[in-house]
């Protein structure tokens, strides 16, 4: 159930948010070079739900990309997944705004950085 119109978030939005984001990145047949992007693209914003879960519950707010990358970078519960949530971030960016074209295997490289990154970050909440 989405939050209440006028009501922020609360952390289980963003993890109910990032579950879906990956179920439909995972569900892709990433078998045309537009796919594997977007199912990229899904997976990164997972990764990026997860993180906004994390920082509600801890009361830390972040307005863009590059204050979360630091933000997960420099909290020392996040650190040690801050590789793997860049190499979400790469992929995402790179397939959005520099034309990469991704196929299947480059979104089944990915999935081990997702599910370490909600793991890591399911076990914080």
């Amino acid at each position: 159930m989405p939050p209440m119109p006028g009501k922020p978030p609360a952390p289980s939005d963003h993890v109910r948010k990032a579950d879906e984001n990956k179920s439909f990145g995972y569900g892709m047949i990433a078998t045309h070079p537009t796919s594997a992007g977007w199912a990229l693209t899904a997976m990164f914003y997972s990764a990026l739900h997860y993180a906004e879960a994390y920082f509600l519950k801890t009361s830390k707010h972040v307005d863009n990309h590059g204050e979360r990358s630091d933000a997960i970078k420099f909290d020392r519960n996040l650190s040690g997944i801050y590789g793997q949530y860049m190499h979400l971030f790469d992929y995402g960016f790179n397939a959005r705004y520099r034309l990469k074209i991704y196929g299947k295997s480059d979104v089944e490289k990915a999935k081990p950085s997702l599910e370490a990154v909600e793991k890591h970050i399911k076990s914080l909440l």
